[in-house]
């Protein structure tokens, strides 16, 4: 994916910027409540649509639990996240991230649906939501300091209560990974990353 110039430089800062304001230390999981808090955005299961909604609910916990991840409401400048909470816990936190990346990038309101009821899909500024929501889950510093403790995928995966696939790609989407090997090369420790 081409993402617009400055844009990863500007995901980074950004996802950098956030840990510190909450508290949250760089070698643990991202405290969503803190998050949401500080963004005044609320964050809502679909589980609690239960009783407005029972045939939606019901549809989207089955068998279509893939098919929704969560969705931003609003109410003039109010942001509301919905997530799907039948799927798994990990992807719950990325999906929710996804939608706090639209708000800290001050993505504009679009329908979710065209004229026709086919699922409306704005391909950059999803992309950019994506990469951000990634890299509040696992910022650069937090991946450097997973590979200088010597930290394997699986137990970056676990510390940060994300996949692997996404601890992986943040390890070198970040530069963490050839920071790391490039201080060990430095000082003479050994390259295990």
């Amino acid at each position: 994916m081409n993402y617009r110039w400055g844009f990863k430089s500007e995901a980074e800062e950004i996802a950098t910027e956030i840990w510190p304001e909450i508290g949250n230390p760089w070698l643990s999981n991202l405290d969503l409540e803190r998050v949401t808090d500080h963004l005044g955005i609320a964050v809502i299961p679909i589980s609690e649509l239960r009783l407005a909604a029972p045939t939606d609910v019901a549809y989207f916990s089955g068998q279509r639990s893939g098919q929704l991840s969560a969705f931003t409401a609003f109410e003039g400048p109010k942001r509301t996240i919905f997530f799907n909470d039948y799927v798994h816990p990990n992807r719950q936190r990325s999906s929710i991230c996804h939608e706090l990346g639209h708000a800290l990038l001050l993505h504009e309101k679009t329908p979710p649906l065209t004229a026709e009821g086919v699922r409306e899909f704005d391909g950059p500024i999803e992309y950019e939501a994506d990469f951000l929501g990634a890299a509040l889950l696992i910022p650069k510093q937090s991946a450097i300091a997973a590979l200088r403790h010597d930290m394997s995928i699986a137990e970056i995966a676990i510390t940060f209560q994300v996949s692997e696939q996404l601890a992986r790609w943040r390890t070198n989407a970040s530069g963490a990974r050839k920071i790391v090997r490039r201080t060990r090369r430095k000082y003479g420790r050994p390259v295990t990353t």
